[in-house]
């Protein structure tokens, strides 16, 4: 039996409205990457001087001999302030901040919606004999390539990524893609 091709049709549009709406995500992500660096300096900067006053307090708290509760009252502060310090320097350090890297991932991840969308695609021209819908389809797919080419090319590699790096861009594009962007129902 085969289905309506009204409702084929617009899991078909979905499924592209889906791709383009991702990967203009994706693509806004890479080219905030120079205001959320800025933002996490800030942090860093803000996490190090709260670290600074810390040590500071703890050794006015040591050198003043002042009671064991002062003391580990003064500790703790300097502990999570430090805690602090280092993760805010540890994201500074991540993959977040590496344009070329979060490049990879949004290419990746417009390589992986391409091969997903074509199946679908694929899926729901079987379901149907419908011209109106064979066409739709194919326009479906035209504009999938499309978009996905689009992405590709305005995220050009401007170096070159060991095999690692690209196994790891494409895991993670993997994840993304898996918490993001679920299945179209059947």
């Amino acid at each position: 039996m085969r289905e309506n091709p009204r409702s084929l049709i617009a899991e078909a549009t979905k499924i592209v409205a889906d791709v383009e709406r991702f990967l203009e995500t994706a693509v806004e992500s890479v080219r905030a990457i120079p205001a959320k660096r800025k933002e996490a300096l800030e942090a860093d900067a803000a996490a190090k001087e709260r670290e600074k006053q810390a040590w500071a307090e703890w050794e006015r708290v040591r050198v003043a001999k002042l009671s064991k509760r002062h003391k580990d009252i003064a500790n703790r502060k300097f502990d999570r302030a430090s805690k602090e310090a280092w993760r805010a320097n540890q994201y500074l350090a991540s993959d977040a901040f590496d344009t070329e890297y979060q490049k990879a991932v949004a290419r990746q991840i417009a390589g992986l919606l391409r091969e997903e969308s074509e199946q679908k695609l694929d899926d729901i021209s079987t379901r149907s004999d419908d011209p109106e819908l064979q066409r739709t389809v194919a326009e479906c797919r035209e504009e999938v390539g499309r978009t996905t080419r689009y992405v590709i090319t305005t995220l050009a590699a401007g170096g070159d990524l060991q095999p690692a790096e690209v196994r790891k861009a494409r895991a993670e594009a993997d994840a993304i893609l898996e918490h993001q962007y679920p299945p179209v129902d059947e």
